[in-house]
């Protein structure tokens, strides 16, 4: 025997009575309501979980989009993400430090880069090129400092081609000494003959300026 509480008076009933004793409402009607009752609660509690769950999905799926984009490699072409255009006095601010060279009557910019491209041991002579005051092409000599390290400048150059081969697809190849990666807004170009390395980055429209 279960008891059930009459919708009607709020007592509770036999569910073996035909009727409750207090307000004689039918205990069929009691039970079907009883049950209507569990059925809607039951819909409410699934749609919770459902709604709980949702929100989570949308959240790992957030966070997940959000930590690819942030472990993305950059393959915009730019060096450092410097766009092509910028203009001499803003590039001026945004380069500071004590191995910068500022030419303000040349309108140039230099900067030496220890650990180039975090490499150890490796120097960047980097060149901002300016045409009409604005950024068109950075060339880098590569330097080794060989009194502390054994790496070879081939070496090294196979390092640095493998990581833009990597980000830009292959390369083609200009005479023996020269490699060139295009990309959507930069040609990109390492040239290395015996201790002579290069690295340029140019704006890919700059010839047709």
């Amino acid at each position: 025997m279960a008891l059930l509480t009459c919708p009607e008076c709020g007592n509770q009933v036999s569910d073996k009575a035909e009727i409750c004793p207090t307000c004689g409402y039918a205990t069929t009607d009691i039970i079907s309501q009883t049950n209507e009752i569990k059925k809607k609660k039951s819909q409410i509690r699934n749609r919770k979980r459902i709604f709980i769950a949702g929100i989570v999905i949308i959240v790992i799926v957030t966070i997940v989009i959000i930590i690819s984009i942030i472990l993305k490699p950059d393959t915009s072409g730019y060096y450092n993400g410097i766009k092509w255009d910028t203009s001499f006095e803003i590039l001026k601010q945004q380069i500071t430090g004590k191995n910068v060279i500022v030419d303000e009557e040349d309108k140039e910019i230099s900067e030496m880069v220890e650990n180039f491209n975090k490499l150890e041991d490796v120097l960047g002579w980097v060149h901002y090129n300016f045409e009409d005051e604005k950024l068109c092409e950075i060339s880098i000599i590569i330097l080794v400092n060989e009194d502390k390290t054994n790496m070879t400048y081939v070496e090294l150059e196979k390092k640095l081609s493998d990581n833009l081969t990597e980000l830009y697809g292959k390369s083609e190849k200009k005479g023996t000494s020269m490699k060139i990666w295009k990309t959507e807004n930069s040609v990109i170009s390492i040239w290395l003959y015996k201790d002579m390395f290069t690295l340029t980055y140019t704006d890919i429209n700059y010839k047709d300026k």
